[in-house]
């Protein structure tokens, strides 16, 4: 290929509403539409090629940052076509490019969640952690929420990421977002600016490590409103997460802190139909007295039935949540149970209707 067109690319990558683009020297163009590899019938990509790319993209900061790390993670508006985060690495020599296509805030905007995680904007402080595997919308959802935030309420939102994703405008908030290594040098050091910088929200889009976790719950315990994102697959296992964060001589004083700071867990995954349609999927924990005495007690493994019993509270299970989609004709019986961490639990709760 001896002029590989990346502007090309990506207007074809939203033509076809792919989520990614793969380019990578000896290859044709890869595009991934839900979960689906779609290979472009073109010449194959040299090494010049992307080389000549990366030197047209990037910035001089960004060129000498991949030059001596090897591999770099940004995010980028591209020929006004929209905002993409680019993840560049080497293989056999030689760079290759995974482009995500980033959603609009227009877009999120008409998207329709479950009414306990429509509300979550309106929480004045406190923790709030998305979890979830990798693409699984943990983003997405963080996005609708710092998204309502900014547009009906009068705050100074400050976004800590790596890199940044979404981009937002002033609205009745202020909404100032730093990004890792362009901004600031760590997540942590972003919350500790956030203290000076009078902050009332915060976002993370990642909590890395113990000390970071640690200021997160300070900020929360402090009165502002702190929205994290962990790769946690389920409530029990978000809590257990960051207890695990901390030495044994630790774990009383954190259990105090994290009941009294945690306002809502929210855990998601993405469900593929055979059509290629995504399906959300949440489990949804709003932190009441009962489920703060369980983490103070050390009886996380509890958790599931209190979600089940404040069901009529907006929590719910991610079993109850499948069988409400298998009951709704969304997604088949195979695919809940193919998605469920408990299939027996699954099974119980369809044949008890």
């Amino acid at each position: 290929m001896q002029n590989f067109n990346l502007e090309n690319a990506i207007k074809t990558a939203l033509v076809l509403s792919a989520s990614d683009i793969h380019i990578t020297a000896g290859s044709n163009i890869v595009y991934r539409k839900n979960k689906i590899v779609i290979k472009r019938e073109d010449e194959i990509i040299l090494p010049k090629n992307i080389d000549d790319m990366l030197k047209e993209i990037l910035s001089e900061e960004h060129k000498n940052e991949l030059a001596l790390k090897k591999q770099l993670l940004i995010s980028s508006n591209l020929f006004n076509l929209g905002r993409f985060k680019l993840s560049i690495s080497k293989q056999r020599g030689s760079f290759y490019i995974v482009i995500k296509i980033c959603d609009t805030i227009g877009k999120i905007e008409g998207f329709k969640y479950p009414q306990a995680i429509e509300e979550l904007y309106k929480l004045k402080s406190g923790l709030i952690i998305l979890a979830g595997p990798a693409n699984s919308g943990k983003s997405t959802t963080s996005a609708n929420i710092l998204n309502k935030i900014n547009k009906f309420q009068e705050k100074n939102i400050i976004t800590i990421e790596n890199p940044i994703e979404y981009l937002f405008r002033h609205e009745k908030s202020i909404i100032k977002q730093k990004e890792i290594g362009l901004d600031l040098n760590s997540h942590f050091e972003g919350i500790e600016f956030s203290f000076r910088e009078d902050a009332d929200v915060i976002y993370l889009d990642e909590l890395p490590d113990k000390e970071t976790i640690h200021m997160a719950i300070r900020a929360a315990e402090q009165g502002m409103l702190v929205i994290a994102t962990l790769y946690t697959r389920d409530v029990h296992g978000t809590i257990q997460y960051i207890l695990d964060s901390y030495p044994e001589n630790q774990i009383r004083q954190i259990k105090l802190q994290l009941a009294n700071s945690l306002k809502a867990i929210v855990c998601q995954q993405l469900i593929t139909k055979d059509d290629g349609e995504m399906i959300p999927c949440f489990e949804i924990a709003l932190i009441n007295n009962a489920l703060k005495r369980l983490i103070i007690e050390d009886k996380l493994e509890q958790i599931n039935n209190l979600i089940v019993a404040y069901e009529t509270m907006g929590m719910i299970g991610m079993e109850a949540y499948l069988a409400k989609l298998i009951r709704e004709g969304k997604i088949t019986k195979e695919q809940g149970m193919h998605y469920s961490y408990d299939s027996k639990r699954l099974n119980n709760i369809l044949n008890n209707r």
